[in-house]
Protein backbone atom coordinates (compact mmCIF):
# COMPACT_ATOMS: atom_id res chain seq x y z
CA UNK A 1 0.00 0.00 0.00
CA UNK A 2 2.62 2.47 0.76
CA UNK A 3 4.27 2.06 -2.77
CA UNK A 4 1.05 2.98 -4.22
CA UNK A 5 0.52 6.00 -2.09
CA UNK A 6 4.39 7.17 -3.32
CA UNK A 7 3.38 6.68 -6.94
CA UNK A 8 0.44 8.54 -6.17
CA UNK A 9 2.29 11.41 -4.52
CA UNK A 10 4.90 11.07 -7.10
CA UNK A 11 2.48 11.96 -9.88
CA UNK A 12 0.75 14.88 -8.24
CA UNK A 13 3.91 16.65 -7.87
CA UNK A 14 4.26 15.88 -11.35
CA UNK A 15 1.30 17.06 -12.78
CA UNK A 16 1.83 20.41 -10.24
CA UNK A 17 5.34 21.05 -11.39
CA UNK A 18 3.66 20.79 -15.42
CA UNK A 19 0.86 22.92 -14.61
CA UNK A 20 3.28 25.73 -13.32
CA UNK A 21 5.75 25.36 -16.07
CA UNK A 22 3.04 25.59 -18.76
CA UNK A 23 1.04 28.39 -16.59
CA UNK A 24 4.37 30.15 -16.52
CA UNK A 25 5.08 29.47 -20.23
CA UNK A 26 1.56 31.17 -21.40
CA UNK A 27 1.81 34.02 -19.10
CA UNK A 28 5.56 35.50 -20.75
CA UNK A 29 3.86 34.36 -24.61
CA UNK A 30 1.55 36.60 -23.58
CA UNK A 31 3.34 38.82 -22.10
CA UNK A 32 6.15 39.33 -24.69
CA UNK A 33 3.96 38.67 -27.79
CA UNK A 34 3.50 42.42 -28.68
CA UNK A 35 6.43 43.66 -28.29
CA UNK A 36 7.63 40.32 -30.88
CA UNK A 37 4.67 41.18 -32.86
CA UNK A 38 5.67 44.77 -33.32
CA UNK A 39 9.17 43.77 -34.46
CA UNK A 40 7.97 41.26 -36.67
CA UNK A 41 5.87 43.71 -38.30
CA UNK A 42 8.53 46.05 -39.07
CA UNK A 43 11.18 43.26 -40.18
CA UNK A 44 8.98 42.33 -42.55
CA UNK A 45 8.86 45.99 -44.64
CA UNK A 46 12.44 46.67 -43.96
CA UNK A 47 13.76 47.36 -47.13
CA UNK A 48 17.59 46.65 -45.89
CA UNK A 49 16.23 43.48 -44.34
CA UNK A 50 14.45 42.21 -47.78
CA UNK A 51 17.99 42.87 -49.81
CA UNK A 52 19.96 41.23 -46.88
CA UNK A 53 17.04 38.22 -46.38
CA UNK A 54 14.87 38.25 -49.39
CA UNK A 55 11.25 36.95 -49.45
CA UNK A 56 9.62 35.24 -47.98
CA UNK A 57 10.76 35.97 -44.01
CA UNK A 58 10.16 32.99 -41.48
CA UNK A 59 10.61 33.96 -38.08
CA UNK A 60 10.83 31.37 -34.99
CA UNK A 61 8.29 31.01 -32.55
CA UNK A 62 10.26 31.28 -29.14
CA UNK A 63 12.58 34.72 -28.71
CA UNK A 64 14.77 34.24 -26.16
CA UNK A 65 13.86 37.25 -23.50
CA UNK A 66 14.81 39.15 -20.51
CA UNK A 67 12.08 40.90 -18.33
CA UNK A 68 13.66 43.77 -16.04
CA UNK A 69 10.81 46.30 -14.78
CA UNK A 70 12.33 49.67 -13.15
CA UNK A 71 10.54 53.05 -12.57
CA UNK A 72 7.37 51.89 -13.33
CA UNK A 73 8.62 50.75 -17.19
CA UNK A 74 8.91 46.91 -18.20
CA UNK A 75 11.87 46.32 -20.70
CA UNK A 76 11.97 43.81 -22.79
CA UNK A 77 14.69 42.03 -24.53
CA UNK A 78 14.40 39.56 -27.37
CA UNK A 79 16.60 38.02 -29.79
CA UNK A 80 14.90 35.44 -32.55
CA UNK A 81 16.08 33.89 -35.69
CA UNK A 82 14.46 34.97 -38.69
CA UNK A 83 15.80 33.86 -42.18
CA UNK A 84 14.93 34.17 -45.80
CA UNK A 85 15.94 32.70 -48.89
CA UNK A 86 19.27 34.53 -49.23
CA UNK A 87 20.58 34.82 -45.32
CA UNK A 88 19.20 34.05 -41.84
CA UNK A 89 20.43 35.93 -38.50
CA UNK A 90 18.87 36.73 -35.25
CA UNK A 91 16.53 39.87 -34.56
CA UNK A 92 17.33 41.42 -31.81
CA UNK A 93 15.01 43.83 -29.80
CA UNK A 94 14.45 46.11 -27.02
CA UNK A 95 10.84 46.55 -25.93
CA UNK A 96 9.87 49.41 -23.65
CA UNK A 97 6.21 49.09 -21.77
CA UNK A 98 5.35 52.64 -20.22
CA UNK A 99 1.61 51.33 -18.43
CA UNK A 100 -0.14 48.97 -20.79
CA UNK A 101 1.37 51.09 -24.24
CA UNK A 102 4.83 49.25 -25.91
CA UNK A 103 7.65 51.10 -27.90
CA UNK A 104 10.01 49.51 -29.99
CA UNK A 105 13.12 50.72 -28.99
CA UNK A 106 15.76 49.23 -31.07
CA UNK A 107 15.49 46.24 -33.84
CA UNK A 108 19.40 45.03 -35.18
CA UNK A 109 19.68 42.51 -37.27
CA UNK A 110 22.48 40.45 -37.02
CA UNK A 111 23.50 37.88 -40.18
CA UNK A 112 24.53 34.31 -39.06
CA UNK A 113 27.53 35.03 -41.26
CA UNK A 114 29.48 37.79 -43.10
CA UNK A 115 28.16 40.78 -43.25
CA UNK A 116 27.82 43.95 -40.10
CA UNK A 117 24.87 44.04 -37.95
CA UNK A 118 21.81 46.30 -39.58
CA UNK A 119 20.04 48.70 -37.79
CA UNK A 120 16.23 48.56 -38.58
CA UNK A 121 15.02 50.89 -35.59
CA UNK A 122 17.63 53.14 -33.88
CA UNK A 123 17.18 53.52 -30.33
CA UNK A 124 18.53 57.17 -30.91
CA UNK A 125 14.41 58.68 -32.12
CA UNK A 126 12.39 55.90 -30.20
CA UNK A 127 12.13 58.18 -26.49
CA UNK A 128 12.79 55.72 -24.79
CA UNK A 129 14.66 55.87 -20.98
CA UNK A 130 17.83 53.20 -21.16
CA UNK A 131 17.38 50.98 -17.88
Amino acid sequence: MARTARNGLAFVVAFAALASAAWTFAYYERLLSEPRQMAVTIARVSPSLFLTLGQPLDFSRLPRAKLHSANGKRNAYMEFSVSGPLASGTLVEWAQQNGSQWRLCSLVFRPDYGSRSLDIVDNEGSRCTPQ
